[in-house]
């Protein structure tokens, strides 16, 4: 609560992880007083911890995003124990409406939708979902171009080419050995936070370093006067097609 309170107001954020918490259909806000679209149940089992939970939620004016402003709704854990909803995004009532096409997507579908069906063991195939939704954000136009002037009225920005990825991503042995590397750091961490953000940094830079290597690539600089974009086209074969 006290991290939550120290937010200054009217500023959004979120909070996105496993609660361990079952609320069913429990409120997560106090009815008659808060307005909140209506929310989609699946799980409808709840546990202390949900009782806890909600109202936590209740306290720091917050909801789940689960079930709310959503294109797909389905369960965060999946095993062969069972099913339920633990895994939450949790937002303030009054940015509720900015939080849109909330999906949670099964661990199991993603790695059958990148990969062949079958071709990894199910043990190896994490049992808690994915959760993802877009956030809408207004823009101060004037104070947008204040900024780009301050810059001397440019910014650049890469943008990869991912239509045509190459078979060779991520398939050599570098990279295989690289990931490998980073999965051995979390098997070997103790979890604390510092450490956990290290091994994300060097994953990131994996990703980071195997795309300028093998995706063709453009700079887009943006031009606060005249509000247009000019691309400088920019990669080791030639002008992109």
């Amino acid at each position: 609560m006290s991290q939550i309170y120290s937010i200054p107001n009217g500023c959004p954020f979120y909070i996105c992880g496993d609660f361990n918490s079952r609320i069913g259909d429990m409120e997560d806000y106090i009815p008659g007083v808060d307005n909140l679209p209506e929310r989609e149940v699946i799980d409808f089992k709840a546990n202390s911890y949900g009782e806890i939970f909600c109202e936590f939620l209740s306290n720091v004016n917050c909801c789940v995003l689960n079930g709310r402003n959503h294109i797909s709704n389905d369960y965060t854990y999946v095993s062969t124990r069972g099913s339920s909803v633990v895994d939450f995004c949790i937002t303030p009532f009054e940015n509720i409406n900015s939080f849109k096409k909330f999906e949670v997507i099964r661990a199991s579908d993603l790695a059958n939708k990148s990969l062949t069906t079958g071709s990894i063991e199910p043990k190896y195939i994490p049992d808690h979902s994915v959760l993802c939704w877009e956030f809408e954000s207004a823009v101060c136009e004037n104070t947008n171009k204040q900024s780009l002037n301050s810059h001397d009225n440019r910014s650049n920005h890469i943008v990869y080419n991912v239509k045509n990825i190459p078979d060779t991503w991520m398939n050599d042995e570098n990279s295989i050995n690289l990931i490998n590397s980073c999965i051995a750091n979390i098997e070997s961490c103790n979890g604390i936070q510092v450490e956990l953000d290290n091994i994300y940094n060097e994953f990131i830079n994996v990703i980071h370093n195997e795309m300028n290597d093998k995706l063709d690539k453009k700079i887009k600089i943006m031009n606060s006067v005249n509000n247009k974009k000019s691309a400088a086209l920019k990669n080791d074969g030639g002008p992109m097609n």
